[in-house]
């Protein structure tokens, strides 16, 4: 818990079966632009994260077969719509 919110990498911890947030470190919220209270419970749809819709359903179709994915570059949206890529 420790090294997940003291990682200056943004990084959050996303339940599959319903895309919700269940944590993410304050490195996050501050690049993506969210009060920390806000992120967790919601889905990365609901909060606009993904550019992309098909990037998101390949992510969790690779995930999903895998069991993980690696070095998957794609667009994500901070919350006052600047695009940034990330892996």
């Amino acid at each position: 818990s420790q090294a997940f919110h003291s990682n200056p990498v943004a990084a959050c911890i996303v339940r599959l079966a319903d895309d919700r947030l269940i944590e993410a470190n304050a490195q996050l919220a501050r690049e993506y632009e969210w009060p920390p209270g806000e992120l967790a419970g919601r889905s990365t749809v609901e909060l606009g994260l993904w550019a992309d819709a098909d990037e998101r359903r390949t992510m969790l179709a690779t995930v999903r077969e895998y069991g993980h994915v690696e070095n998957f570059e794609c667009l994500w949206v901070t919350r006052g719509g600047h695009r940034r890529n990330v892996s």
